[in-house]
Formats: structure tokens, C-alpha cells, sequence
């Protein structure tokens, strides 16, 4: 379900690779953040957080662990933003 929290957080992670990515290729000039069709950062980070953030969260509160279904809204969103950027030019 897309939870409040879930729509949140994918809209930060959305922004943060949106800033992150326009900083890293047109004021760095460096490489492409993104340089392929399997972005690293938004799978890298879902398998990090599946497997360390998530069981911590639980161990906290038990209502604090993300279901798989707020993983996937996360995932979604932060997918979205990932485009060409500098590399299509």
C-alpha cells in the first residue's frame, strides 16, 4: 500500500538522486551517476536497507520495518527520476 511514510520517503529519495545527479554531472562534470539502464543507487540501497535498516528498525519497534509493498513504492519513485542526464549528449 502506498503508506504516508512510503510516498515520503520515495519522494526524498527521488530528490536526493535528482540533486545528486545534476550536481555529479554538470557541476562536477564527472561521470554519469547513473551511466547504465540498472541503476545502481536505488537497487543498491533497497538491498542494503532489506538487509541491515530493515531487521534494525524491527528490532526497535516492531511496527517500524518496512513491508515490501512500501519497498516497492520507494523503489518506484526513485526509479523515476533517473533519466539520459549528460550522457545522452
Amino acid at each position: 500500500p502506498m503508506t504516508p511514510r512510503a510516498v515520503m520517503l520515495g519522494l526524498l529519495a527521488a530528490l536526493f538522486i535528482a540533486t545528486v545527479g545534476y550536481w555529479n554531472e554538470e557541476v562536477l562534470r564527472s561521470t554519469p551517476f547513473v551511466p547504465n539502464h540498472f541503476p545502481i543507487i536505488v537497487f543498491g540501497t533497497l538491498i542494503v536497507v532489506v538487509i541491515a535498516v530493515n531487521p534494525l528498525l524491527g528490532r526497535l519497534r516492531k511496527g517500524w520495518s518496512f513491508r515490501s509493498a512500501e519497498l516497492a513504492v520507494i523503489a518506484a519513485q526513485s526509479s523515476a527520476v533517473i533519466g539520459q542526464g549528460s550522457a545522452g549528449r
